[in-house]
């Protein structure tokens, strides 16, 4: 049981049920709901009534004296501000209004309150700084403090905390706080646990530390820390866990002193700057459970005494410049779940040693110099849920398909750029799999075709076979892969014409299908590109990759099934015929590449529809005609057509002939679905966007054409940052939020670069008046739809999407296959500063996603057929997070 959870305990112990409040406390009640929003009280009005027992109302608890001593509101949705009027319950121990959406300051009177032990009011959205107030005496009762996952800023405040001289436990983290750690951490001798991770911290870590002989956890990770460890942190010797990972720490560790901490299980300086060696004495911390050292500039080999480690669950050395064989260190006394020795320069074979932890639930080798084959121990696995060997030197593709059939919980296999040259296993009896998911064999050079016993696969979601040399067709099994959403055979010698069964992919057809995604997180993230990762196999885009292949024939209409497809790479092949009109139904395309093909024709008159195009290139084709227009193709450069002497347009050398009826209906009518022709033999009729009579006299056979751009009908709603009102629609509890709307704003500076409309303000049905929603912004690159946010989801150590470039490492290589946008293709040119078009998330199943919380809004579009969505990009230390939420 928890500090907090033993301390709520006791103070039930002393709550009466059958007492009766007093009418003074019952008045100060009564205050705190009048703070409360109109309709966002949870229904308290309903219980906490005038007149009646309020120790019999919702959340109170009393004495036998007939005093309030707890008040626990905890996930009830309330709104509105904490009154200060709670201050004056002289009895009350206990105030738990965690997880839910008040904003305003944290009254003071309740901070120092001189009965209140316990006070939480984490997972809000409370702003501003705290008030530093002069040293009291004598100080406050106050033990537990929980003020995290709020809008908190300024310094922490040194006088106010070197006054709680009774602190047990801090939790600040996940706020805006900024300046230094306070010098005296440690204000109470029996402090024993602060989390002030992800905030803006700097400076060095603080010296005070002799006097924490109590203190068991001290977490400052994802600030921006710097300077060394410390030697003052190492004489904290009750330590148990020590945080400090996405900080700017350099130096080495050093093992005189790390020896010291010998009640450590968490040892996590991850993604520093940290240099030398894992020192020896590391194996005397016989209590460690998890080793985060990841993402440093450590190097040299793996100290043996490592197998000392007996209770080590969770080792993590990703990269760094750790060389050496790695079999030499005895994995067998070890209790591991969980290895990543990835982006180093280890050698040899994989350690057998490490077969005999039969625990082990994910292991990643990828990016090192493994060579040779595969024991058969490893089918002692039986745990084995994750394996990454990619980018080695393995060989014998049969025997370790052969041998890891055997690892029934294999969910995700990551295998790329080994067996160089081999041929594909067409084995027809391979079974095993049942539980695979995520198949990686690319960039092997493997010959052979696509082999039959992949139809085995019955759960594969996500399957990369691109870059080898495999031949023959798409076999039409494929589409018997009823989960299948993510495939790439693209880079490789494949021919025929495209299959009408590819079409037939049921997850990518409709919505209803990507709910029976699996919710849960990945034992490690999926690399997949340098800049990208993934935690959750819905946060994959929804892709179809057939790029550099020999594919001839036509693209087949049924292609318009796939509603879902978000990436569509044909590039690089002998397509013929016209861009099907079908397409234009594919209304969540983010990535559209047909390059490099011998297409003919005109455009679909409907294409520009596809608002959320961030990459299109239509390059070395034969089309025809004028180039789309309206939306996101205004934002595409002359890249994109390059090679189809045939086409003209404005950003074309080549501009289209005009006339008065071409300038007539060269806008889009996005008001009217029917299609209108006109057959005209010796003149036409026409209407301006100013109900003027135009008359032209050419002849023609005209079809619907779209919409006059007028502002208030214009549907090109953008990235939006800085808007005022925008954090209000976020409870930082990820929970149900009441509806809220949004006021037409206009947009602030940082859009300035987006062009000459930036800064109006754009109604979506009605305006501020009306009371509906708006739309705000036109910056050309992503559109979208402001609308009411429905339930969250939080984790709070596992964020739920992940697009996260590792800044400090930029050029970090990938697990799996790329999900590049069109490989080889020319970049769809010029995009909205503060955008950076990307994968977005996919909804999870039956509810909404969350990313982890920070106040600074990004809005990314996910289109969702029939419905509206949010999307949110917010930064976390050195990473950025992606989530979306639909509605």
């Amino acid at each position: 049981m928890t500090f907090l959870g033993l301390v709520v305990l006791l103070l039930l112990t002393f709550a009466s049920p059958n007492s009766s409040c007093t009418e003074e406390e019952q008045r100060f009640l009564l205050d705190f709901l009048a703070q409360l929003s109109h309709g966002g009280n949870s229904g308290l009005n309903m219980s906490w009534v005038h007149g009646t027992d309020c120790c019999a109302w919702e959340g109170v608890t009393c004495r036998g004296d007939n005093t309030v001593m707890g008040i626990s509101l905890t996930s009830k949705g309330l709104t509105g501000r904490i009154s200060p009027s709670l201050g004056n319950l002289s009895g009350l121990m206990n105030l738990n209004l965690s997880h839910n959406s008040l904003h305003g300051s944290l009254p003071k009177e309740l901070v120092l309150h001189s009965t209140i032990v316990v006070l939480d009011v984490s997972f809000n959205q409370l702003e501003g700084s705290l008030q530093d107030l002069q040293s009291l005496n004598p100080g406050p009762p106050l033990q537990v403090l929980n003020i995290s996952s709020n809008f908190f800023t300024g310094q922490f405040p040194s006088k106010t905390w070197g006054a709680m001289k009774n602190l047990v436990a801090v939790n600040a983290s996940n706020n805006r706080f900024t300046g230094q750690i306070p010098a005296s951490i440690c204000v109470s001798p029996s402090f024993t646990e602060l989390d002030l991770s992800r905030n803006q911290f700097s400076s060095n870590i603080p010296q005070g530390l002799d006097d924490c002989s109590m203190l068991r956890v001290l977490k400052a990770g994802h600030n921006n820390l710097s300077g060394i460890l410390p030697h003052e942190l190492f004489r904290a010797t009750s330590l148990e866990q020590l945080s400090f990972p996405n900080n700017g720490l350099h130096g080495v560790l050093d093992g005189s002193q790390v020896v010291k901490l010998s009640n450590l299980t968490v040892l996590d300086l991850g993604s520093n700057g940290l240099s030398g060696e894992v020192p020896d004495s590391i194996g005397q911390l016989r209590r460690l459970e998890e080793l985060h050292l990841g993402n440093n500039n450590m190097s040299g080999e793996l100290p043996l005494t490592i197998g000392n480690c007996t209770n080590l669950r969770y080792i993590s050395l990703r990269n760094n410049s750790f060389t050496g064989d790695l079999s030499k260190v005895n994995f067998t006394l070890l209790d591991l779940s969980i290895a990543d020795f990835s982006m180093n320069y280890f050698t040899g074979t994989i350690p057998e040693s490490i077969y005999s932890c039969n625990n082990l639930i994910a292991l990643r080798l990828a990016y090192n110099n493994f060579h040779g084959q595969f024991s058969s121990k490893i089918g002692n696995l039986r745990s084995l849920s994750f394996l990454s060997l990619t980018n080695n030197s393995v060989t014998n593709i049969e025997d370790v398909i052969q041998t890891l059939r055997r690892c029934k919980n294999l969910t995700t296999l990551l295998m790329g750029s080994n067996f160089k040259g081999e041929i594909m296993p067409q084995v027809k009896s391979i079974d095993g799999f049942q539980n695979l998911e995520v198949l990686s064999i690319d960039t092997c050079a493997l010959v052979g075709q696509i082999p039959l016993w992949l139809s085995k696969l019955t759960k594969l979601k996500i399957l990369d076979l691109s870059s080898n040399q495999l031949t023959g067709s798409i076999p039409s099994w494929i589409s018997r892969l009823h989960f299948l959403f993510f495939l790439d055979i693209s880079s490789n010698r494949l021919l025929g014409d495209i299959p009408t069964a590819l079409m037939k992919m049921t997850m990518l057809q409709a919505e209803m299908n990507a709910e029976k995604l699996d919710p849960e997180f990945l034992e490690l993230p999926i690399y997949w590109t340098p800049s990208r990762q993934y935690r959750l196999l819905g946060a994959f885009p929804a892709a179809l990759h057939l790029g550099n292949n020999k594919f001839t024939g036509t693209i087949p209409p049924e292609i318009g099934q796939m509603k879902m497809l978000m990436y569509l790479n044909f590039s690089s092949n002998s397509l013929s015929g016209e861009i099907p009109q079908e397409i234009c139904n594919l209304t969540s395309l983010q990535v559209l590449d047909f390059s490099n093909n011998q297409l003919t024709g005109a455009f679909p008159s409907t294409l520009s529809e596809l608002h959320f195009l961030s990459t299109f290139n239509v390059s070395y084709n034969e089309l025809e005609g004028p180039v789309p227009t309206g939306g996101q193709f205004d934002t595409f450069s002359n890249s994109s057509y390059i090679g189809n002497p045939n086409l003209c347009g404005d950003v074309l050398s080549k501009h289209c002939g005009t006339t008065p009826r071409d300038q007539t209906f060269s806008s889009r009518q996005h008001s009217s679905r029917l299609p209108i022709i006109f057959g005209v033999i010796f003149g036409g009729l026409s209407l301006d966007g100013n109900a003027n009579l135009n008359v032209t006299w050419s002849a023609a056979v005209m079809r619907r054409q779209p919409e006059l751009r007028t502002p208030s009908r214009r549907h090109r709603l953008y990235p939006v940052a800085s808007l005022p009102s925008i954090p209000r629609l976020f409870s930082p509890a990820c929970r149900r939020v009441e509806p809220v709307h949004v006021p037409c704003v206009s947009v602030p500076g940082p859009l300035a670069s987006c062009g000459p409309t930036s800064g109006r303000r754009w109604s979506m049905s009605g305006g501020p008046a009306s009371g509906r929603f708006c739309g705000i912004v036109d910056c050309p690159s992503f559109r979208v739809k402001i609308v009411r946010t429905g339930r969250w989801i939080r984790n709070q150590e596992e964020h739920a999407f992940s697009d996260a470039p590792q800044l400090q490492h930029p050029q970090a290589p990938r697990d799996g296959g790329g999900v590049s946008a069109g490989r080889g293709s020319s970049p769809a040119g010029p995009r909205c500063s503060h955008a950076r078009p990307g994968q977005l998330p996919r909804r999870w199943p039956g509810a909404a996603a969350c990313a982890a919380l920070d106040p600074e809004p990004w809005i990314l579009p996910r289109p969702w057929p029939g419905r509206a969505s949010w999307g949110l990009r917010r930064g976390l230390g050195g990473n950025l997070q992606d989530g979306v939420v639909s509605l």
